[in-house]
């Protein structure tokens, strides 16, 4: 086990830097049939794919120098010898398919499914610790050559699938490190998002998986005030009436819940009904209420 660093070291590795993972901004407004696609485990199925451990890192094997190993920055890792931290990660992987493959078992309201999408959680984050732990300076197993390596691929495999989403006639929305959101032509639907993720993955190394997340009716990608569509902010909702909303106060803690309902009464106008002069109403309402003191006293409160 390699010794904890000294703070010379620290200092030392705290002044290099590499580039994270690649986020394409957004189309802003409102957008309908809206397939989003996943990679499964994006950091560490990398690691697992491509055996990223400082151990393995520019090996001796003049093979591996140009193998399939090879990062798109040039750094490469050993295929003859598997590395100490993709063995552990093939263990949780392996550990977190299962766990979520049980709660297909189980209705989403039973106490079942509950411990297992806890669990699978659980071993999610300490998946996607061991990324981390590479490029964190005060980190034992510190390797900058191996956290680069692992966010070059990750840059690569999303801008490929994205490439091959527009090739396949699909429309490229928005990107954020591990996802991609494309806009299907009004005659596709789910089965063809399911098709072209299958033709993905067909390509994809060892571990590394293209999931399916699902498909929306409507999605809303708003501005930043400073201009420009902001990344890791919007709203959708599917073909059944439920929501996934992203960065907005509304799922935020540190607002008051006139904010929050008063946006939520806004999403569902715009992205349920399509009706944004509605929304337009919900807001000046709201004002109105306020100016005049008659907002409940407890819908004032932030209580984080």
């Amino acid at each position: 086990i390699p010794n904890k660093p000294n703070e010379g070291e620290v200092k030392q590795r705290l002044l290099q830097t590499y580039t994270g993972g690649y986020v394409k901004e957004p189309i802003p407004g409102l957008h309908d049939n809206i397939a989003v696609l996943d990679f499964r485990s994006l950091h560490p199925s990398i690691m697992i794919a491509h055996n990223i451990s400082p151990e393995t890192l520019k090996c001796s094997h003049n093979d591996c120098a140009t193998g399939k190993n090879l990062s798109p920055d040039k750094d490469w890792f050993c295929e003859k010898k598997r590395g100490f931290i993709p063995m552990i990660l093939e263990e949780i992987l392996k550990k977190r398919v299962e766990a979520k493959t049980g709660m297909k078992k189980f209705p989403k309201d039973s106490e079942d499914y509950r411990l297992l999408h806890s669990k699978q959680q659980a071993l999610k984050i300490l998946l996607n610790s061991h990324y981390g732990y590479l490029g964190y300076a005060r980190s034992r197993w510190y390797s900058r050559e191996s956290a680069r390596a692992i966010t070059a691929w990750s840059r690569h495999y999303i801008r490929e699938t994205t490439h091959k989403a527009e090739e396949a006639g699909y429309k490229p929305l928005y990107n954020d490190t591990d996802s991609a959101f494309i806009i299907l032509p009004k005659e596709k639907g789910e089965k063809d998002a399911r098709e072209f993720v299958a033709k993905v993955n067909e390509n994809l190394p060892g571990a590394m998986e293209l999931e399916f997340e699902g498909i929306y009716k409507r999605g809303i990608f708003v501005t930043k005030k400073q201009g420009g569509a902001a990344k890791k902010r919007y709203a959708l909702v599917d073909y059944e009436g439920n929501f996934k909303i992203v960065g907005f106060e509304y799922v935020r803690r540190d607002w008051a819940a006139v904010a929050k309902n008063t946006q939520k009464s806004v999403i569902e106008a715009v992205l349920k009904e399509g009706n944004p002069e509605k929304a337009i109403k919900i807001v000046r309402e709201a004002v109105d209420q306020l100016r005049q003191g008659k907002t409940p006293k407890k819908d004032l409160v932030i209580l984080t």
